[in-house]
């Protein structure tokens, strides 16, 4: 396997943003509370946007002084956030939080794990995978979503801690992958 197939494939399963970062984990469970082709096509423009900012971001922060970088973070964070803004994606409220203040830890992480590698095609690998990886578990925690809420069970089942469970479930078997 080479070292650029590694790179995406950890970026997609190992070091998914959903499974692994607690704020990348928040921001996908506001988007899994919308349900069929609406959370299709939110996950999938939250995945482009997050595939943007991180080769932009990442390349003009492993390219420029270290003065910069938090710089061309601020900017590729808020220049995510507000096109997810402007789609309709971060409108609103989640349990209390704005969308917009739960999306800037995922966006902001983005360009700065890319901005690790300083090969252009390693960069690209890690942002493809970490979009794809964020897609993937979007999509994935909605239809969970939406399995919870059409079973048979009990109210009480059919709540938010229930899908967190899920999203353990789901981590540690990507993790157990990893550690074989």
């Amino acid at each position: 396997m080479s070292a650029i197939t590694r790179i995406f494939l950890d970026a997609m399963f190992a070091n998914n943003a959903v499974f692994v970062i607690p704020a990348g984990a928040l921001f996908a469970l506001v988007l899994a509370e919308q349900t069929g082709q609406r959370a299709m096509l939110s996950a999938i423009r939250c995945g482009l946007v997050l595939l943007f900012a991180g080769l932009l971001g990442g390349a003009a922060i492993s390219h420029t002084h270290a003065a910069w970088q938090p710089l061309w973070v601020a900017l590729a964070t808020a220049a995510g956030i507000s096109i997810l803004h402007a789609w309709g994606d971060l409108q609103g409220e989640w349990l209390g939080l704005p969308k917009t203040v739960i999306a800037l830890f995922p966006m902001a992480a983005s360009p700065l794990l890319v901005a690790q590698y300083v090969q252009w095609g390693q960069q690209t690998a890690l942002a493809v995978g970490l979009a794809l990886g964020f897609v993937a578990a979007s999509i994935l925690l909605s239809v969970v979503h939406v399995a919870i809420g059409m079973s048979e069970a009990n109210r009480i089942f059919k709540t938010l801690p229930v899908l967190l469970f899920a999203m353990g479930v789901f981590a540690l078997l990507l993790f157990g992958f990893v550690m074989l």
